[in-house]
């Protein structure tokens, strides 16, 4: 896989303006391969598995379109969907090829460090089973994104 398919630009400003808002919104799911619905809510449960959830979705969703031929792609469409405050604005989750149960998934950030003056976007791999609770955990303030990453990014 090219690295161009999992770039993204360094400088997200238009992320910004959700800096000081308090959200509990779920973190989208996509992916960079076409999917079955069946596959996809199995990469959707695998994504919520520790989340202590009471519905499926509560924790990780699928956006309306959720199939995308690149990260910016992404990028560009998850910023698009914050503005409706259906989705966390500055992380979610990406299944990058089929193999995602054995390779793991990327979790994004379009803002890893909240006392930088720039929005800075990042991205990790880490286990399916483990995203949805990195995920939340950093969401509710219990981790910060580079903690997560040091505790819960896998090599590639």
């Amino acid at each position: 896989m090219s690295n161009d398919i999992l770039a993204l630009p360094h400088k997200v400003p238009e992320v910004e303006k959700w800096r000081d808002e308090p959200n509990l919104l779920p973190a989208a799911l996509y992916t960079l391969f076409d999917i079955s619905n069946d596959d996809f809510i199995r990469l959707q449960e695998a994504c919520e598995m520790e989340c202590e959830i009471h519905r499926r979705g509560d924790c990780v969703k699928p956006p309306p379109k959720f199939s995308f031929p690149d990260l910016k792609s992404i990028m560009e469409y998850h910023l698009q969907l914050a503005e409706a405050k259906q989705f966390d604005p500055t992380l979610f989750i990406v299944a990058v090829d089929k193999s995602w149960e054995a390779e793991g998934v990327l979790l994004v950030t379009l803002d890893f460090d909240d006392d930088q003056v720039d929005c800075i976007s990042d991205k990790f791999w880490v286990q399916a089973n483990k995203s949805g609770s990195c995920f939340v955990n950093i969401s509710i303030g219990e981790s910060d994104w580079q903690k997560a990453k040091q505790s819960f990014a896998i090599s590639k």
